[in-house]
């Protein structure tokens, strides 16, 4: 499922959606017009959304293969238990 991802056409999980728009609040609007000042063009606000998105794609995208990674080394581990298997080759 995530081999097929790509970043252009993705959409933010149900899980992540909070998270999301709490962090592309504080990282384009809080943070840079009420601490340091700054005021974003268009191009500005652009160029940062794609690039808090394109990081926020890799995070996910992320998570989720570590995620992926440890129920099939739970399932694994499950397989060995019920069939008294162990790593070792004896």
């Amino acid at each position: 499922m995530i081999n097929n991802w790509r970043w252009i056409d993705w959409c933010v999980p149900e899980e992540y959606v909070g998270r999301y728009c709490w962090t592309l609040w504080l990282g384009i609007i809080f943070i840079p017009v009420f601490l340091f000042g700054l005021q974003y063009t268009a191009f500005g606000l652009l160029v940062n959304f794609l690039l808090f998105d394109l990081f926020f794609y890799n995070f996910v995208k992320g998570k989720m293969i570590l995620k992926e990674q440890q129920e099939q080394e739970k399932r694994l581990k499950k397989w060995r238990q019920e069939n008294n298997d162990s790593d070792s080759m004896e």
